[in-house]
């Protein structure tokens, strides 16, 4: 990693403001925050930590769109990453805007240095002296308790999933487009203003991975209800008659998994009932008659001891009977499916199969 000093960083900037255009801006680092931290400024160890800084138009030019400069994120002397940024708007004088650095953890319980710096890449600086910001000595360790919980999860729209009919199939599960999701802050830390808090919303094999900014500061004891309504977010509602948990999964290294994860259980479900089948009938005159219904089998005109087994399409033997007159089979127990009635004439040894199906 390249090590900075505030001299070498100040070098550094007064050469990139050599090479660039005449009219002159003024870009400050005014704040910089490591979230979360604790009131008195602990920050947890072996905890997801951000580095956030504010940048301001200082000067009395508005900051072109589209111009771009890198962000500079620098632990203990170390280039922690550099951002390159793009204004996506121009940024008037007076206004500010927050970076970000990606997560990081710090193992080492100790006094740590965190800086940050900005530098333009198409626009040349006023004054370079207020481009970079550091925060020294700042206390890494176990005094900073990080315990982030997922409290709720809720689908807000459609509000017809739970307890959806799919009558028969004929009927689609709507999209889910609109859901709810509820985190509360139990440790002593507190988390900034653009934070990005990370969290999995899961149902079933679906994992979406999400990162939602904090718009406000989340305090020790409060909550965050973040609305989400992105597509790429929300998982695909399921077709299939069945119960499910959409769970939401807070991302974080925090000291207490035990409440990392909320659920809320939705039904799909189908009424449809099907009407009631005309048995049908295959006779063989030497053995037996075979009537399937839609709850029994009926066997009559058994003339010879048989060797029932139900077989389902996997080949398993679900049932199996001893036919010695005539008689019904309960078929009440199995789900729907397609099956096969196969009986041994015990005298004989002859094998019959019968198709059947279970609605």
């Amino acid at each position: 990693m390249k090590h900075f000093t505030r001299l070498f960083f100040l070098s550094i900037i007064a050469l990139s403001g050599l090479t660039v255009n005449a009219q002159t801006y003024d870009m400050a680092v005014t704040e910089l925050a490591i979230t979360p931290s604790t009131s008195t400024g602990n920050v947890p160890v072996n905890a997801n930590l951000f580095m956030i800084a504010t940048i301001t138009n200082a000067g009395t030019s508005i900051i072109p769109d589209q111009s771009t400069f890198d962000m500079h994120f620098i632990v203990d002397g170390d280039t922690l990453e550099t951002i390159n940024y793009i204004f996506n708007g121009a940024l008037n004088p007076g206004a500010a805007a927050l970076t970000s650095s990606s997560s990081f953890i710090l193992t080492n319980p100790v006094p740590t240095d965190f800086c940050a710096a900005a530098i333009f890449t198409t626009l040349t600086d006023l004054d370079l002296t207020n481009n970079f910001i550091c925060e020294t000595g700042v206390n890494v360790g176990t005094a900073a308790n990080v315990d982030l919980s997922a409290d709720s999860i809720a689908i807000v729209a459609p509000n017809n999933i739970d307890s959806f009919d799919v009558d028969n199939g004929t009927e689609t599960v709507p999209d889910m487009t609109e859901l709810l999701a509820v985190f509360t802050n139990n440790g002593n830390v507190e988390y900034v203003s653009g934070y990005p808090i990370s969290y999995i919303i899961k149902l079933g094999a679906q994992e979406l991975n999400v990162s939602g900014t904090l718009q406000a500061p989340l305090l020790p004891g409060e909550s965050t209800t973040r609305n989400i309504t992105n597509d790429a977010i929300i998982p695909d509602s399921p077709q299939e008659v069945g119960t499910y948990d959409l769970c939401v999964i807070v991302n974080e290294n925090d000291a207490n998994s035990g409440n990392d994860t909320s659920c809320m259980a939705f039904s799909i479900i189908d009424t449809y009932i099907p009407p009631e089948p005309v048995g049908v009938a295959e006779v063989n005159t030497n053995d037996y008659s075979v009537t399937f219904t839609n709850d029994f089998i009926a066997l009559s005109n058994v003339l010879s001891n048989l060797n029932a087994s139900i077989i389902d399409m996997n080949g398993r033997v679900i049932a199996t009977e001893m036919i010695v007159e005539d008689m019904r089979i309960s078929t009440s127990t199995l789900n729907s499916g397609i099956y096969f009635l196969q009986t041994v004439n015990e005298k004989t040894g002859e094998v019959k199969m019968n198709k059947f199906s279970k609605f």
